[in-house]
């Protein structure tokens, strides 16, 4: 699928999806509990834009699903063996220009964690 995939990522070594969704007050998109991964717990909430919206337009449905949980979103992204990141993935031929609006800068800023945006083709 071409377009834009973008999500609240939680990889952990420690900490199973189940505990996050506890700890998150959140129910995620998708989740992985596979031991023999590098990260074996994986917990994720994505944007409810469909692939084709801008980024801006996903960075902000992300940081409003989210926005109940800044607090327990920073404490997890303090937990050892945990990592915490909006992922923003592109797919698709030619890659877009990128902006990402302040107010999901300050989103992440508030949750500790960091944007990571790749662009595969």
């Amino acid at each position: 699928m071409n377009g834009w995939r973008v999500a609240l990522a939680v990889r952990s070594v420690t900490v199973h999806p189940d505990d996050v969704s506890r700890r998150l007050g959140l129910s995620p998109d998708r989740t992985s509990s596979r031991p023999e991964q590098r990260w074996p717990y994986i917990w994720e909430l994505a944007s409810d834009r469909p692939p084709d919206a801008d980024l801006d337009d996903h960075l902000a449905a992300v940081a409003g699903r989210c926005a109940a949980a800044l607090t327990a979103i920073a404490e997890l992204a303090a937990t050892e063996g945990v990592t915490v990141a909006v992922e923003a993935v592109f797919r698709g031929a030619e890659a877009p220009g990128i902006w990402i609006p302040p107010a999901a800068i300050a989103f992440a800023a508030a949750c500790g964690i960091g944007v990571d945006v790749d662009l595969l083709s």
